[in-house]
């Protein structure tokens, strides 16, 4: 007699909130709190998978009790593929944003049921594991409100490196001139071998992004993260053929055609 597959019993969101000690932020806004969804698919079989998503946490549980919970219901759990396209199919203009978001965050959740059941890590039901380890950087330090925006990038990059941190994302975005002068002082602070990188977070037009990106190459960054609008393509294509440092970006993109269009058009 064949067994029938475990199925998906019960999906469940948790949202999280934590104040900040202080506030920080970025080229284009400051924070005081983080949030984030966590979320757990159960099947009938008892296992779990856990998942998270981080974007308007509130919206997303909605979006997922109302929309995505009622779908997975019942279907095979050591089927997440199946899972996805079923999910999809109930996109229809809002296939960005929140709703892709928190459907990517119920994915990773039934990948970890799927791992579950099998008794198998995740990357064996993906083909196998590509490498042993991941170079880790610190993302960081972030700017802080007021005048001085910078104020405490020393003290911060003195603890990165004493936790023992071996790479460091800043958080920049003012003026060429002042961007230029606090990435020398890092640069003097941390030394030529540890690899510097430089996210504007969206901040700039093209003319600004690639201002400061003349200023910053003399620090040597392994790249100038999202100096621009996300969905500025002809503006990452001019900035990508004039920028003396490697653009870096795809954070903000949902789905295939967005990073096809991004490899297509070569930035």
């Amino acid at each position: 007699m064949l067994s029938m597959p475990p199925r998906i019993v019960r999906i469940d969101a948790f949202e999280l909130t934590a104040q900040l000690s202080e506030t920080v932020g970025n080229s284009r806004q400051m924070f005081d709190r983080r949030g984030a969804l966590l979320l757990r698919v159960t099947s009938d079989c008892g296992h779990v998978g856990w998942g998270e998503t981080w974007a308007y946490a509130s919206a997303a549980a909605a979006l997922i009790r109302e929309t995505f919970a009622p779908v997975l219901i019942g279907l095979d759990a050591t089927t997440p593929r199946a899972a996805w396209q079923a999910m999809a199919a109930k996109l229809g203009y809002d296939r960005r944003g929140i709703s892709t978001m928190a459907l990517g965050g119920l994915d990773v959740a039934l990948w970890d049921l799927a791992g579950q059941v099998a008794g198998r890590p995740v990357h064996a039901l993906l083909g196998g594991k590509l490498r042993s380890t991941i170079p880790a950087y610190v993302s960081g330090p972030f700017m802080k409100p007021g005048s001085d925006p910078y104020r405490d990038f020393e003290r911060d990059i003195a603890g990165y490196l004493a936790t023992g941190f071996k790479a460091i994302k800043l958080r920049m975005g003012t003026e060429p001139a002042r961007d230029g002068a606090m990435a020398w002082q890092v640069r003097k602070q941390i030394g030529d071998a540890v690899p510097l990188m430089v996210d504007l977070n969206e901040g700039f037009t093209v003319e600004g992004a690639g201002a400061i990106a003349k200023r910053l190459a003399e620090v040597d960054p392994v790249w100038l993260e999202e100096p621009i609008a996300h969905d500025d393509l002809p503006g990452y294509r001019r900035l990508a053929a004039t920028s003396p440092i490697p653009l870096a970006g795809g954070e903000a993109l949902f789905g295939l055609r967005a990073f096809r269009d991004y490899l297509t058009a070569g930035v």
